[in-house]
């Protein structure tokens, strides 16, 4: 010990010691969903996992929106860019993933550039500031770009997928354009802006020149960024929808269930699935998919789309409730006090789901083998 001290490297002895305790402290690490988003550096924290001598990961939504940007998923590329820039987060694209931003940068100027852009304005952390006007007005006309793409690619996955039972949540093609009002379940609300140059009236889900080219360029980026390719590899590698250790069930989100607390029948493809069979089918698409070879019929961009359904996104934990009555404070017009409405239902449904209805899950899950051994 003492030739460690006199030779210097008594702290990096310490640090390699505390390591070691770590490592045998914590024989196995399960991460339960969203890796991404939760955060400025997602990388690091995967850079490190994939350093882990015995890690799991059970997929979180965030996850598989990631994931499917990673495949070339144009609405899941949007998505993860609304996102990211709703909290200025998209240095983390450029720098860290390679991810191009210039011709999405270019794009919004161009049209969105005179707007009054209050509204779309990025959550910033003072911590990581000071913040510049020409930072935050970048940050702000990309977002508003990027949204508008968004809403429109979720017009094309809706048509295309009509077992997702989301028609009405097309909002583009609920706009009264005079009122400027959106219809959603039957009541108009006033649209907090009304600029939407890009977007045709005839025809809000098509996609002009521009637009075309920009996200053809983003899918590219995010296809050809090897860091975020070797990412996703891993979370394929050492995830799934579910996990089973010592007899308990590790899953991200919510199970569908019907108002009686048994498992809610969802059909895709032609086929009905409920419980672990919903959810086997749902991890075995999103691997068929990114895994499968170009141009294929199962079709790797639309890969994860599955498992974007809107049933998985319903987080229920034990700060559900907390949050709800936080949103609840914080909503200010007539549409979001209606959300938060909404998802209040919905927690209260799943909520008195009885107990013993997931302890038969665990135990069905139990006899039988996951798919990930099967892999």
């Amino acid at each position: 010990m003492g030739s460690i001290i006199e030779n210097g490297r008594a702290d990096r002895f310490i640090v390699r010691l505390c390591e070691l305790i770590k490592r045998l402290a914590v024989d196995k690490l399960h991460i339960v969903g969203d890796l991404f988003d939760r955060g400025p550096r997602p990388d690091i924290i995967l850079d490190r996992l994939m350093r882990h001598h015995h890690v799991d990961i059970q997929w979180g939504n965030h996850d598989v929106v990631w994931m499917g940007a990673a495949a070339g998923s144009p609405i899941c590329v949007c998505t993860v860019l609304k996102t990211t820039l709703a909290y200025h987060n998209h240095a983390m694209l450029e720098d860290c993933y390679g991810i191009n931003l210039r011709h999405l940068q270019r794009m919004a100027e161009q049209f969105y550039g005179n707007d009054d852009l209050t509204l779309w304005m990025p959550h910033t952390d003072a911590a990581r500031g000071p913040y510049t006007e020409g930072m935050l007005h970048r940050c702000a006309v990309m977002h508003k770009a990027v949204t508008i793409l968004m809403l429109k690619m979720e017009c094309k996955v809706i048509d295309r997928n009509p077992d997702f039972k989301m028609q009405g949540r097309d909002f583009l093609r609920h706009i009264d354009w005079k009122k400027g009002t959106v219809t959603l379940n039957g009541q108009a609300y006033p649209l907090r802006d009304t600029s939407f140059p890009t977007v045709d009236p005839a025809d809000p889900a098509a996609l002009n020149d521009d637009e075309r080219l920009v996200l053809r360029k983003l899918v590219e980026s995010f296809r050809q960024s090897e860091r975020l390719q070797q990412h996703v590899e891993f979370l394929y590698a050492k995830g799934s929808v579910y996990h089973i250790e010592n007899g308990n069930l590790l899953y991200h989100g919510a199970v569908p269930m019907t108002r009686k607390g048994t498992f809610a029948v969802e059909r895709f493809e032609g086929h009905a699935y409920s419980g672990r069979a919903l959810m086997d089918y749902c991890d075995e698409r999103a691997r068929r998919g990114y895994f499968a070879p170009e141009g294929s019929a199962d079709g790797r961009a639309e890969a994860c789309e599955v498992l974007s359904r809107t049933d998985f996104d319903l987080l229920v934990n034990d700060n559900t409730a907390a949050l709800l009555r936080q949103a609840a404070q914080d909503a200010e017009t007539e549409q979001e006090r209606a959300e938060v409405r909404e998802l209040q239902r919905a927690y209260d449904q799943i909520s008195k789901i009885p107990a013993d209805e997931y302890a038969a899950f665990t135990k069905l899950t139990q006899q039988q083998r996951s798919w990930r051994s099967l892999l």
